[in-house]
């Protein structure tokens, strides 16, 4: 079933709903705003989805970062005991 309100723009419903025109014209613009509302609210929905699994990738690869920087530290305070030698 086809809204006939659905070929007029947003400004001609609008202009239409304050001079009284036609009739129905406040629930179409309703019914608009209404889906513009759920389509904003899913994208938003998406965005924190998306994200959050981001912020869980780079916990983990910050941690993997530390547990290397650790390693690498060790490493080295080890190359440095066996540069100056071990005392007999």
């Amino acid at each position: 079933m086809s809204n006939p309100l659905d070929s007029f723009s947003d400004d001609q419903l609008s202009d239409a709903a304050y001079s009284g025109r036609q009739g129905g014209i406040e629930v179409e613009m309703m019914r608009r705003l209404k889906l513009a509302i759920e389509s904003q609210t899913r994208g938003i929905e998406d965005f924190n989805r998306k994200t959050g699994r981001q912020t869980t990738w780079l916990l983990r690869l910050t941690w993997a970062i530390a547990i290397l920087t650790l390693i690498m530290a060790a490493g080295l305070g080890w190359q440095i005991y066996l540069t100056l030698g071990i005392p007999e």
